[in-house]
């Protein structure tokens, strides 16, 4: 599977640490809204898409494969011009998905 689009709309006057939502097509087929650009203490990165169940936040989408998910993030911060670190392609390598994946109740396998 490959990131055929992505489409960066900017917070103008961003009030949190989410200062962009962006949305994603995947393979021309299928198409996933609401990913957020989030300014976090490590730098930038791409958030899932979330929705409130009662009190809690929980992610609606997960891209379970690393490098599709990579991908994604240094192409949405490309359109951002948040690109810093070209060691790792573009994105800076983020803990994240792990973050994620264990509040998605996914097991990856990353360490």
């Amino acid at each position: 599977m490959r990131v055929t689009d992505v489409r960066v709309n900017k917070i103008e006057n961003p009030k949190g640490k989410t200062v962009a939502y962006v949305d994603a097509t995947f393979d021309d087929a299928v198409e996933v809204k609401g990913f957020t650009i989030v300014n976090g203490a490590n730098g930038y990165f791409l958030g899932m898409p979330q929705r409130k169940i009662g009190e809690e936040w929980k992610n609606s989408a997960f891209i379970t494969d690393r490098d599709l998910r990579a991908s994604l993030e240094r192409m949405a911060l490309s359109e951002m011009g948040l690109v810093t670190d070209s060691k790792s392609g573009g994105a800076r390598q983020s803990k994240v998905p792990k973050e994620y994946a264990r509040q998605a109740g996914v097991d990856t396998g990353w360490e």
